[in-house]
């Protein structure tokens, strides 16, 4: 079944399908978080996105990517989710981003990429981008399964150090609170600073 979902930010509007079927009913990509409304509030809200080159970690149905691409049209992102076909997933997020929210194309790169894993489509762009600064890694709600912190740390580190980016903005909900990422990003030896999410907790649906 599909479905469609439609979302406002600084009055734009956002069209979001989702494929919903029995085999993907519980995928997490399939579904709208609420930590993916609040992060793209957060990125609604703040100028420095205009013109920064982006990475989104675990893009799901690509709301945070959305926002920033239409809101700021100078600011490129680089799209990432792990995937078994991967045609078939660039051919839906060119869908989402280009066809549907008519995104410009030259703002938009879809990147797979298995946390934790450099394997050949990653270090490939890796390299024939050598030279490219990222401005920030933005990812909503990617920590949900604790096997995966270690991992999804790694790849972090990867691109900070490969790309000279130090900045992960992250919204995630709290499952579990014996989960605590302070050990693993001390292993990593990463800083982080807590944000109140309040004023960026809104109805975006319409």
């Amino acid at each position: 079944m599909n479905t469609t979902t439609k979302l406002v930010f600084a009055e734009n509007e956002l069209v979001v399908p989702q494929l919903i079927d029995d085999e993907t009913a519980e995928h997490h990509t399939s579904h709208i978080w609420p930590a993916s409304i609040t992060l793209s509030a957060y990125l609604q809200s703040v100028q420095q996105f205009y013109d920064q080159f982006n990475v989104k970690l675990g893009c799901g149905t690509g709301i945070p990517s959305l926002v920033l691409t239409k809101l700021h049209p100078n600011c490129h992102a680089v799209v990432t989710d792990r995937q078994s076909d991967v045609d078939v997933w660039r051919e839906r997020m060119r869908s989402i981003f280009i066809d549907i929210n008519k995104i410009q194309e030259s703002s938009v790169t879809f990147l797979p990429l298995t946390w934790g894993s450099f394997d050949y489509e990653l270090l490939k762009w890796s390299r024939e981008n050598s030279d490219l600064q990222l401005d920030s890694i933005i990812a909503a709600d990617i920590f949900y399964d604790s096997r995966d912190f270690d991992s999804i740390l790694a790849t972090v580190d990867f691109l900070f150090k490969r790309h000279k980016c130090s900045e992960l903005l992250t919204a995630y909900h709290e499952r579990d609170e014996r989960h605590n990422l302070q050990q693993l990003m001390n292993k990593w030896s990463f800083k982080g600073e807590l944000m109140d999410a309040n004023p960026y907790i809104t109805q975006q649906i319409i």
